[in-house]
């Protein structure tokens, strides 16, 4: 099978990018749940202490409690973001050791049968899985190898957004507890 003839620099990208989106996408994860975490250890101390219901307004814990809430929905999209992302980086890890594995195997008779793989990757991929399982088969099947490696950047693109949206709704939670 003659491949496209950037096959070998989206090989190299593909490898490159998708590790790296995957290590950085543990960084944002960690941030995000010490975020969420020590903010919510934050709102539960003040709402059992007495002495910081002296000092702060009425509304300041309810309004401050209905952001948390908003912050921690966005922690979800963002933890599910990260787990998209570790999963294209897990799948094109264990792709890559599947062929070496293969390869050391059968050595020379090793043959990759493109068609017969994709007809297995289809009838693998349950439910909505289908869709966008069908999307990534598809762009590989005519030569496209970086589109795992795109999405996995938007993936990661996204995930750091939702981890800004959770900072910002924070503090916009900490300002209305602090100075309300």
């Amino acid at each position: 099978m003659q491949g496209p003839p950037d096959l070998d620099e989206q090989v190299i990208g593909s490898n490159s990018l998708i590790p790296a989106g995957a290590e950085a996408s543990k960084v944002l994860d960690t941030f995000a749940s010490w975020l969420i975490g020590g903010f919510g250890a934050t709102l539960a101390f003040l709402i059992s202490s007495k002495e910081a219901h002296a000092w702060m307004s009425a509304d300041a814990l309810p309004k401050a409690g209905k952001v948390f809430w908003i912050a921690l929905a966005l922690t979800v999209v963002q933890k599910y973001l990260a787990a998209l992302l570790a999963s294209i980086a897990a799948g094109q890890a264990s792709a890559r050791k599947a062929v070496e594995d293969q390869r050391v195997l059968r050595g020379e008779h090793f043959k990759f049968e493109p068609q017969a793989f994709f007809a297995q990757m289809r009838s693998a991929l349950p439910g909505m899985s289908v869709i966008l399982g069908g999307f990534f088969v598809r762009a590989v099947a005519d030569g496209d190898l970086m589109v795992a490696a795109r999405w996995a950047m938007r993936l990661l693109y996204s995930q750091g957004l939702c981890v800004l949206g959770v900072a910002t709704l924070l503090l916009k939670a900490a300002w209305v507890i602090a100075w309300r």
